[in-house]
Parts: structure tokens; C-alpha cells; sequence
């Protein structure tokens, strides 16, 4: 049982590790579209997808189809970053729901 009850915290540790890796890796390519932003950005997208909910894995990947198109308007940058703290409550949400 013990096992058990290690077993869950060790894969919740790593889920939010994931998590809070993308949330940065998304910060930064929202605020500042680098190739090394973007870059990271795939890398952590792809990985916390994975553990994703249907509902916000299709929220993550709207999110990414907006960084990757190019135009500066304010109205991108805020829709970016708006579905960005979507994604941050839910994931939120969903963490808050495993405890």
C-alpha cells in the first residue's frame, strides 16, 4: 500500500514538472517568438500532451497553431495569451482534482 501511495506521488511530481515546464517553455514563446523559444516550446508541448485531458490537449494544441502564426497584431498576442491562462487553470484544475 505504501508502494502504492509512493508510486502516485512520484508520477504526480513528474506530471507537474511537465506541466509547469510548459507553462514556462509557452510563456516565453508567447512573449517572445525566438527559434530557441519556439523550439522549447515543441519539445514541452509534445511531452505534456501527452498527459493531457482531451479537452485541454485540444486547447494546447490551438495554442500552438496561434504562436505559429506570425503576425504582430495586439489582438494575437492577446488571444495567445489569453487561451494561454486557460490552459494554466485548467491544468491547475486538473492538478487540484489528483489530490
Amino acid at each position: 500500500m505504501e508502494y502504492d501511495h509512493q508510486e502516485r506521488e512520484e508520477r504526480v511530481r513528474r506530471e507537474r514538472e511537465i506541466y509547469e515546464g510548459y507553462i514556462r517553455a509557452a510563456g516565453a514563446a508567447v512573449q517572445s517568438e525566438t527559434l530557441e523559444n519556439l523550439s522549447e516550446f515543441g519539445s514541452h508541448s509534445a511531452l505534456a500532451m501527452y498527459y493531457a485531458s482531451k479537452e485541454l490537449r485540444e486547447d494546447m494544441l490551438s495554442l500552438e497553431r496561434l504562436v505559429k502564426r506570425t503576425s504582430a497584431t495586439q489582438d494575437l498576442h492577446s488571444m495567445k495569451v489569453e487561451l494561454l491562462n486557460k490552459i494554466v487553470v485548467r491544468m491547475r484544475d486538473t492538478k487540484e482534482m489528483q489530490s
